[in-house]
């Protein structure tokens, strides 16, 4: 997860690639100002974490005060869409992506830190380009990251959806919330070393501290 994405797309498009991306589903996020992931407040979670915690949200417990994060918090948080009346959005694993033959030809898969690469460079034609290739960005490495270090590939089904402009109707929320609450449930024990939290983590820490208002002060203090 990299929380300077929003603020990276704003600094790279065009004023009127800017203006047209505000205009999207997504536009709304680049409102989010500049945080610090506080990885020890997430771990701080998950060390307390109770049993009881079930398949679709995280319970933990503070100073004997029992917190629950579900999909109603993590929706309240992140404004993303956890529904969608769409049951087809007519995809076929042989689709042609225009954005893939412009910008990654003779590529049958695209790798993460290659679509960071052309992002980060502008290597776009036109702003409508862009704003795809922005959207595309943001989702792989802030709304749904889902590896390590930039490895791995973006999916081909969100080329389409990014094409076809589906990607408005699609429940991004229900996708980052399980890839999050899958990541961090369960995941502390004496056998695993090592975790890797994945989603949209922004959505946890910030709950956290909306919750420090009403728990103990010994845990932290709202200012």
């Amino acid at each position: 997860f990299d929380p300077s994405v929003p603020s990276q797309i704003k600094e790279l498009l065009s004023p009127n690639g800017l203006k047209l991306f505000k205009k999207t589903c997504f536009g709304y996020l680049l409102s989010i100002p500049k945080i610090c992931m506080q990885n020890q407040a997430i771990y701080l979670l998950m060390k307390y974490e109770l049993n009881a915690s079930g398949a679709s949200y995280f319970s933990t417990e503070l100073k004997g005060q029992r917190l629950n994060f579900g999909l109603r918090e993590f929706v309240l948080i992140t404004g993303l869409r956890c529904f969608t009346e769409v049951t087809d959005f007519g995809y076929t694993p042989d689709y042609d992506s225009k954005i893939m033959r412009s910008y990654f030809p003779n590529k049958e898969k695209v790798e993460k830190s290659y679509l960071k690469q052309i992002v980060t460079n502008k290597s776009w034609v036109n702003d409508e380009d862009a704003i795809k290739l922005c959207i595309l960005y943001l989702i792989e490495f802030f709304i749904c990251p889902s590896d390590k270090d930039n490895v791995g590939l973006v999916d081909h089904f969100r080329f389409y959806l990014v094409d076809s402009r589906q990607y408005a109707t699609y429940a991004w929320g229900i996708e980052s919330y399980k890839q999050l609450i899958e990541s961090v449930r369960h995941r502390l024990n004496p056998f695993v070393h090592s975790y890797l939290i994945r989603g949209f983590t922004l959505a946890m820490q910030v709950w956290l501290y909306e919750c420090c208002s009403t728990i103990n002060t010994d845990i932290a203090i709202r200012v």
